[in-house]
């Protein structure tokens, strides 16, 4: 049932799309406070959609918040709400980037292995797995805070520098060396190199560098959130 959509197409028996469009702009009524939540909430279950593991448990998080606060209306849940879904937003995130992250250093292990008689100065060159070592152990960390009831702005604002700064490594790196590990694994490896190759090229560095600018960001917001909540 839970995937199935609320309502036949076409159907709103609730008068949704006008309830919907006052929500969103709330700020021009007496509703006072951000209700996107809601109406993203409202909207998924319209479609009926297929939810993640992750986005059950942020929802148990939101039902289980305590009764007071309930209690205190709108104004007073809906901050509450968003913190929530931004501290789960950045935990899936750090998760997708260590699964990315790990089958990019499976990858370029797998390529040296095979090249090891005569490899590419690029790929040979140890620059790109360290890096990536060096940003797995940031993610290990932000894990480890964002898994707490009550992450530390501070140390969220420290790790968000620190991806930022990894980032703006691994971008440079990617631009001067990437290109010619690439062109050279597909020269001297054939056709394995190529499937390699195409594997990194296709955006898996690139991935990675946006990814961790991406959660550095999100740190950035959700330490402020933290803050501003406190």
């Amino acid at each position: 049932m839970l995937k199935q959509p609320l309502w036949r197409s076409g159907e709103d028996p609730v008068g949704w799309v006008r309830i919907r469009s006052d929500l969103l702009h709330a700020d021009t009524h007496d509703l006072g406070t951000d209700w996107s939540f809601w109406v993203t909430w409202y909207d998924e279950i319209m479609q009926g959609k297929t939810r993640s593991e992750w986005e059950w448990g942020m929802l148990e998080a939101v039902v289980l918040i305590d009764d007071e606060h309930w209690g205190k209306g709108p104004s007073h849940i809906n901050p509450m709400i968003d913190l929530i879904v931004k501290q789960y937003e950045a935990l899936q995130e750090v998760r997708r980037l260590k699964n990315q992250n790990y089958e990019l250093q499976e990858a370029i292990a797998a390529s040296q292995n095979r090249l090891h008689n005569n490899p590419p100065e690029a790929i040979a060159n140890a620059a790109i797995p360290n890096k990536l070592q060096v940003l797995w152990n940031e993610l290990d960390v932000a894990e480890v805070e964002l898994e707490k009831a009550s992450p530390n702005p501070d140390r969220l604002q420290e790790i968000a520098k620190r991806l930022l700064g990894l980032a703006a490594d691994l971008a440079k790196y990617c631009g001067q060396k990437a290109d010619l590990a690439i062109s050279k694994a597909a020269e001297e490896i054939g056709t394995s190199g190529t499937k390699w190759a195409i594997r990194v090229g296709a955006g898996s560095l690139v991935a990675q560098t946006e990814g961790a600018q991406n959660l550095g960001k999100m740190l950035f917001d959700l330490a402020k959130t933290l803050t501003i909540g406190g």
